[in-house]
């Protein structure tokens, strides 16, 4: 018995430690072992990235420069990458590891390069246009990921992980397995052989076996013991745990406006760890507002988003007649009419708007060239600072009232909005509480009172532009991105008409604003509309104006403010024409040819004709070619390209005894090419084969069509 127990052990000891396809395995370990560090600093550098783009979305989304839709495929799209590093980041003890052929180091290069396009696509205004296509980049990017992780096991052991890869973990596994077979077959054979004498040489063979079988069944279920075996034969790394708290990264907006903020986002990383979350406002150490749990609409690894003030908290704004009456019960305005509430509401909201207005094209400009730079947006936030935000307010009553009362309106406006909303405006930390933890926003967050209620809305255009951002060309499909000024959208019960007219004339364009943007205005006074598509016929200058609410639908306080004109600049495609590449090849019976004489002109109309002549020696038949090209520029569809081809071939003179050359005409032939709409198919350049030919000659050459844009 003591001879099999020793074979048994010599065995495993055999085929463990001498695992010849292992070798290749343990040199890939010291690969991999050698770029954690790196490759786990650029899953949180990308993780961090994610956060600013997400943010830069959700904010463009809120001001309604871009699409819900858009916006929520890319947030969608953004929340699979980041669960997808979380994912193999905390199941790895807090690291990612590569491949030793870096697959992983590849793949986050991509993944930064693809969030780069989607930044300059939001600032630019072009993203709708690029998302399918950045989205099906950044699945393929996300399922790379889960692909490579998936080739390395990770095994805990205490306060460590060891890296394993599959082949080795599946092969200790088998090995354990085979020997707990035999354990269990030789510790039954005992047993049958003992016939119940329990002598001690008898006792130790039995224990022994049972620590044996003990042993192998705790490596197949304990990860643990397997771990620390393989580690200890070298074919895994060992390394320590990486904590990877949670912690938050930004809110948007910095700035919340009760009543009219709709969505608040909290933006951070390794969320998912948090169970049971509350989100809370504090001064100091003192609660202020406990948002309840049917607010948290959105929790994921990367984001918290809250909602459903109106319904859940009551935040939605007072309705006017509420508001007169609080202002009447101040000794200072108890004989104010509606008229001028009114007046002093509008004048205020007006200075906030503008304030706003101002402060979100600053962040753009500097957001722009962030992504230029790939810095990272938390250093251009906007500095909405609250004192800011009363002072734009201040000087909106201001120019209602005069400086006599405009603190006493001011204090009017606080005291009634503290009565409807039970929170004074100020600055607030933000905490996110889970169980015993607690986790705090870098930043202030502020708590704004809105405007004051209005009788009547007021519609006003602000602009318009070319969709995009991009001017088109003459004959282009293109449209127009009108943007109104919404104010008191809230009061708005019917969707409204635009109307565009432009010189030199187009049909006039129609554009509804439906209820959806209309609701979507109440968090920043702003709604974008798109027209039709339409074509310009010329390039030029156009004077567009737009009329808002031309049919008169909706009852305004201002009806004089309704059309807006803007002059926009429409372009022309022109194309260079080079011609290159010309060449002749001498057909018929006349193969004893030992010169070649070719010519060829060229016409377009309104460009001076151009031509060129060369003779060659003809060296062993075939083609011959000759040195000349030019370019036509600036031609426009509808003009014509008229090459004329000439050649002449010389032959030794036919009679005996007579020397000279006999020069033999080729036959003169044209060729023509009309530029069309749109000649090079939408690239920049697009070439075409010439090839036209008499009874004695085949006439050849390369025209290439280069597009230009022009105003």
């Amino acid at each position: 018995m003591k001879v099999k127990v020793l074979v048994i052990a010599a065995l495993l000891v055999t085929v463990v430690g001498g695992c010849g396809g292992c070798d290749i395995n343990k040199e890939a370990f010291d690969k991999i072992a050698g770029s954690i560090q790196d490759v786990s600093k650029a899953a949180t550098d990308l993780m961090n990235q994610i956060n600013d783009v997400t943010r830069l979305v959700d904010s463009k989304v809120e001001s309604g420069e871009l699409g819900q839709d858009v916006g929520d495929v890319v947030d969608q799209r953004l929340s699979n990458l980041m669960a997808q590093l979380e994912s193999a980041m905390q199941n790895s003890g807090g690291y990612l590891f590569d491949q030793a052929n870096g697959t992983i180091d590849h793949t986050f290069i991509d993944i930064s390069l693809l969030l780069d396009q989607i930044n300059s696509g939001i600032l630019n205004k072009t993203l709708p246009s690029l998302i399918d296509q950045i989205s099906s980049q950044l699945q393929l990017q996300i399922n790379t990921i889960s692909t490579t992780v998936e080739d390395l096991v990770v095994l805990t052991a205490g306060s460590a992980v060891i890296i394993v890869d599959k082949t080795v973990n599946a092969i200790v596994i088998i090995v354990s397995i085979i020997f707990l077979a035999i354990g269990v077959f030789v510790f039954a054979v005992i047993l049958i052989k003992m016939k119940g004498n329990f002598s001690v040489p008898n006792i130790v063979g039995v224990s022994f076996m049972g620590i044996f079988t003990i042993f192998f069944l705790t490596i197949i279920l304990s990860s643990d013991l397997r771990g620390n075996v393989i580690a200890g034969f070298n074919f895994g790394k060992k390394v320590p745990i990486r904590e990877l708290p949670p912690k938050i990264t930004g809110v948007v907006p910095e700035t919340f406006v009760l009543g009219k903020t709709k969505n608040l986002y909290i933006y951070g990383t390794h969320l998912n760890a948090l169970q049971k979350i509350k989100v809370k406002l504090m001064q100091n150490t003192t609660e202020k507002v406990v948002f309840p749990d049917s607010t948290i609409i959105v929790a994921t690894n990367n984001r918290i988003v809250l909602g459903n003030f109106e319904r859940k908290l009551g935040w939605k704004l007072p309705p006017f007649a509420a508001f007169k009456m609080k202002v009447q019960q101040n000794p200072a305005f108890v004989s104010a009419s509606d008229q001028s509430i009114n007046a002093m509401s509008y004048s205020m909201n007006a200075a906030l708007a503008q304030h706003l207005t101002s402060t979100r094209q600053a962040f753009s400009d500097r957001a722009l060239i962030a992504a230029n730079n790939r810095a990272p947006l938390s250093a251009v936030r906007p500095a909405l600072l609250l004192g800011e935000l009363q002072q734009a307010r201040l000087i909106g009553i201001g120019r209602a009232l005069g400086s006599a009362q405009t603190r006493a309106f001011n204090t009017v406006i606080n005291n009634f909005y503290l009565d409807q909303f039970k929170i004074p405006e100020g600055q607030y930390g933000l905490v996110v509480f889970a169980d015993t933890t607690k986790i705090e926003s870098p930043q202030l967050f502020s708590v704004l009172n809105p405007p004051p209620p209005a009788m009547d809305p007021d519609i006003s255009p602000v602009n318009i532009r070319w969709a995009g951002g991009i001017d088109p060309v003459a004959g282009q499909s293109t449209t127009l991105e009108v943007e109104f000024s919404v104010q008191y959208p809230e009061n708005i019960t019917t969707p409204f008409m635009a109307k565009i007219t432009s010189i030199p004339p187009i049909t006039p364009i129609e554009v509804t604003v439906p209820m959806g943007i209309i609701a979507a205005a109440k968090g920043n006074n702003r709604a974008l509309a798109l027209t039709r598509a339409f074509t310009a016929p010329a390039k030029g200058v156009y004077v567009f104006t737009v009329s808002a609410d031309e049919q008169n639908v909706v009852k305004e306080s201002n009806e004089g403010n309704n059309t807006l004109t803007r002059n926009l600049n429409v372009g022309e495609y022109t194309y260079d024409a080079t011609l290159t590449s010309f060449g002749g090849e001498i057909i018929g019976g006349l193969s004893s040819a030992k010169k070649f004489f070719m010519s060829v002109t060229a016409d377009a109309t309104g460009l001076p004709t151009w031509g060129c002549s060369q003779q060659v020696a003809i060296v062993g038949g075939g083609k011959h070619s000759i040195n000349c090209a030019t370019t036509l520029p600036g031609l426009k569809p509808g003009q014509i390209i008229l090459l004329t081809f000439n050649g002449i071939a010389t032959l030794p003179f036919p009679i005996p005894f007579i020397t000279g050359e006999m020069p033999i005409g080729l036959g003169s032939i044209t060729w023509n090419k009309q530029i069309v709409l749109n000649p090079t198919d939408f690239q920049d350049s697009k070439e075409f084969i010439i090839e036209s030919q008499t009874e004695s000659c085949k006439y050849t050459g390369k025209l290439i069509l280069t597009r230009k844009k022009s105003y």
